[in-house]
Parts: structure tokens; sequence; C-alpha cells
């Protein structure tokens, strides 16, 4: 136990949201409470915001779209 806290690893039994800050279940995915998905615990405590990689895929779609209109109105 002291090796942990002498390399300021920190064992939690609960884990906070980080929209509402309410405790929840260190294995939960979502909260219980604001219905938020999260991540794992980081080293404060507090869960972790997961990566919602659909809206980066779309941004990239539109992106992609966007670069297609402009080259086929603009310089053509």
């Amino acid at each position: 136990m002291a090796r942990d806290q002498e390399k300021g690893e920190k064992k939690f039994s609960t884990k906070k949201c980080y929209e509402c800050f309410e405790h929840m279940k260190l294995d939960a995915i979502e909260c219980p409470f604001c219905k938020s998905r999260v991540g794992s615990v980081d080293r404060n405590g507090i869960a972790k915001k997961p990566v919602d990689w659909i809206s980066y895929a779309v941004f990239l779609v539109a992106l992609a779209a966007l670069a297609l209109f402009v080259w086929k109105v603009f310089l053509n």
C-alpha cells in the first residue's frame, strides 16, 4: 500500500461523473444520474470522457463532401 502511494497511484472504490460529479461504481459505463457515458477513472477519481469516434467520422465525411463540392464548383 505504501508503494502505491509513493508512486502517486490511488485505489478508488467509486468514481465521479465528469458531467454531474455524482459518485458511481467503478465498473459503471453510464452515469445512473445524468445518463452520460463514462470511461475509466483518472488519477483524481473522476471518470474519463470516452472518445466519440462516430462524430469524428461524420466530420471527416462532411469535410470530404465540402472539399469535393468546392473542387467541382469553383475549380472546374
